[in-house]
């Protein structure tokens, strides 16, 4: 027993009655920061006085004349967090099955379901994650799992320390306790600290805000403060304490709604104030502040309560893709309220039997793997109006005629990073994927950058249709794809691995076109550079580029193939904030940031881009890929005859997600795009086919 309890008996009742009301304080912040971080921004330092008043719990909790059992702590702790957490697992999965329409999606929330089973989602969320502040974030429906993760390592923390210290003296609890609190509060506040752990550790952190909100080890001092309530002397007359409680909960509601960034070290003092607030608040019971029964309700709910709401926030922003008006979040808080009222009732209050504990984690054990292989099964369904496949990964992707392998160099044309690196780690997939076809030898393959992912769908549902097998490269083969970009040198061109392709080619002599889909930038810069076919490093202008695109058609041509480039996907913005490229935001945020700083095109969906928008982003590529066309390099498949039949091309299309950020685009708007070019690309397909056959003869 690390510290007993000086409060007596007579006044339990009135302090859990007391601790119950301040929980409801507590969710109420926390629900309030997640539907409305905009008006409530602190809202989120409800999950430090949960902290608080679990490590109130553990000090308040034990009796000196119990020994302390090691696994008999563990299993309490464990059957009162584990039943609704596997509730909570196998609710968030089934309801984000309609929303995993591509593999990074899938593969991500199987993890997200893996991971908060297993009780360490917080450390993969400091991993991979990144930011919990971020846009991108609030579409992850197990995100604040981090919290139970974190609670669950704590307790294992606290029940070893137990061990190890209660054969010592007071004292020396004392001093450990302070030093461990005192060495967790600096580990908090200090991001340098945290980053030259990270940076032992080998794990890549990219984000501002702190490592430790996270971090189990950054929230040790909270817990330890929570034992401060027990040892606290109340002053003899109680005006004192009714001014400390009342002036403690003024200053923490001042922060919890307010609407303004406050500095990291304001923590400390939401932690003050809680410590204050369970020690000194319950002496104005007279005034029934924490006793009123709405937020005794809450504050009985409150773990429920915290579990069910964010699901249910994600499952709306998912469908409508946008975040509620005062009316939704109405309804969505009184349903999460009503979902957490059952939790409660049936779930968390009641003592299942170890068989009903065993189907419920082996329950929400097999939706997680099954969430996490949904990509390898390659299901199909419906999103909104538009049928699309799970690009990438279907087994029907991955038929493909052998011979594909002559003169393939797993090596080079595999790379490392992107779809690479999540082709890598499945053991059962090839380098390479088919279009369309059962194990038919390819007519054309697809190279490029993500964009080639991206309309990786609408190849693959128009070359069924037309009857043309074709494969998809996972690489980047394209010389002019930057390599000085800001990602990984797998991303990048090189010599080595074109020439690999060429000599992978010209053993391939079904293949007649190659079809090259990037991501065309207007903005030539000085600044920007590419290295050529020849490994010379040229700046980035109109004049370059059109030399580099020449030269790659011109060694496309010496083997006897012919090239396609795609003209430009629709880039709906540029920002003028930089800080946000590259960032990975949601759909949602880029179309917040697009009714903010420009003016919207309708009141509907300010995502948008006019035909001369698009035009007049693009005029120099259009430019240099007609020249291109006209000196007979190459031929073009000109998509933008597509996009734009129905009006301006929207990220939310007739109900459908069309753009996924600012340059990507889901699967639906490939495949509705491709669609309205398909009998182009077969007439171009059967063109060069021809010509093939002619060259062959010759």
């Amino acid at each position: 027993m690390l510290y007993t309890s000086s409060v007596t008996q007579n006044n339990q009742k009135k302090y859990i009655q007391h601790l119950v009301g301040v929980r409801g304080i507590a969710i109420l912040m926390v629900i309030l920061f997640h539907m409305c971080p905009q008006y409530f921004s602190n809202g989120f330092y409800g999950v430090d006085i949960f902290f608080v008043i679990t490590g109130y719990l553990l000090f308040y909790g034990k009796q000196t004349s119990s020994p302390f059992s090691f696994f008999s702590f563990i299993k309490k702790k464990l059957l009162r967090v584990y039943p609704s957490l596997c509730v909570l697992i196998l609710f968030a999965g089934i309801s984000m099955i309609p929303f995993l329409y591509d593999t990074l999606i899938a593969l991500t929330h199987g993890k997200n379901c893996l991971y908060s089973l297993l009780g360490f989602s917080n450390i993969f969320y400091i991993k991979v994650y990144s930011n919990y502040f971020a846009a991108d974030s609030n579409m992850n429906p197990l995100l604040h799992t981090w919290y139970l993760s974190a609670t669950i390592q704590i307790y294992l923390l606290w029940a070893i320390g137990q061990v190890l210290l209660q054969q010592t003296s007071v004292c020396t609890q004392r001093v450990c306790l302070c030093f461990i609190a005192i060495a967790s509060l600096v580990y908090c506040l200090s991001f340098t600290l945290q980053q030259l752990l990270l940076d032992y550790a080998g794990v890549t952190w990219g984000q501002d805000s702190a490592v430790s909100y996270y971090d189990p080890l950054g929230r040790l001092w909270q817990i330890l403060a929570g034992g401060l309530v027990c040892v606290l002397p109340l002053a003899k007359r109680q005006w004192v304490n009714c001014s400390i409680g009342v002036t403690s909960l003024a200053i923490l509601c001042i922060i919890a709604f307010c609407n303004y960034p406050l500095p990291a070290w304001i923590s400390i003092l939401v932690v003050v104030c809680t410590v204050l607030i369970l020690k000194y608040a319950g002496e104005v019971h007279k005034l029934k502040l924490f006793e009123n029964p709405p937020l005794l309700f809450l504050g009985k709910i409150s773990f429920s309560l915290y579990l069910v709401h964010f699901p249910i926030l994600v499952f709306y922003r998912h469908w409508e893709r946008s975040s509620p008006n005062l009316f939704w979040l109405t309804i969505l808080l009184l349903t999460s309220i009503l979902c957490a009222w059952a939790l409660w009732r049936w779930v968390e209050t009641s003592h299942f039997s170890r068989r009903g504990n065993l189907i419920l984690f082996t329950s929400a054990l097999f939706l997680a793997c099954f969430v996490r292989g949904v990509f390898k099964l390659g299901l199909h369904w419906d999103m909104r109006d538009i049928k699309y496949p799970v690009y990438n990964l279907s087994s029907e992707h991955t038929n493909y005629h052998p011979s594909v392998h002559i003169g393939y160099d797993d090596k080079l044309l595999k790379g490392e990073g992107g779809t690479q690196a999540l082709l890598r780690a499945q053991k059962t997939l090839p380098p390479i994927l088919s279009l369309s076809g059962i194990k038919e030898k390819p007519q054309f393959v697809l190279i490029g950058n993500s964009v080639a992912q991206q309309l990786y769908a609408g190849f693959h549902e128009i070359a069924k249709q037309k009857k043309i097998s074709g494969i998809h490269l996972t690489t980047i083969i394209f010389p002019l794809w930057n390599v000085h970009c800001w990602l990984n040198d797998s991303y990048c061109w090189t010599e080595e691995k074109a020439n690999a392709f060429i000599d992978w080619l010209k053993q391939q002599p079904d293949i007649h076109t190659i079809v090259v889909s990037y991501l065309w930038k207007s903005e030539f810069s000085q600044l920007s550079k590419y290295t050529t076919w020849g490994g010379q490093t040229m700046p980035r202008t109109p004049a370059t580029m059109h030399e580099a695109a020449k030269d790659f058609c011109t060694k496309i041509k010496e083997i006897g193939k012919h090239v396609v480039f795609l003209t430009p996907t629709p880039v709906f913005m540029e920002f003028e904030d930089k800080s946000l490229l590259g960032k990975g935001e949601d759909y949602v945020q880029w179309r917040k940031q697009r009714k903010d700083i420009i003016a919207p095109h309708n009141e509907e969906d300010p995502f948008v881009i006019s035909k001369k928008e698009y035009m007049s982003f693009n005029e120099e590529i259009f430019t240099m890929l007609h020249k291109l066309e006209s000196e007979g390099y190459c031929k073009l498949l000109h998509i933008e005859h597509g996009i734009f039949q129905d009006g301006n091309f929207s990220g939310l299309h007739k109900g459908v997600l069309f753009g996924r950020d600012k340059t990507h685009i889901t699967p639906p708007a490939s495949i509705y795009i491709l669609q309205k070019v398909a009998d182009e690309f077969e007439e171009i397909i059967k063109h060069n086919q021809a010509n093939i056959h002619v060259n062959q003869n010759k």
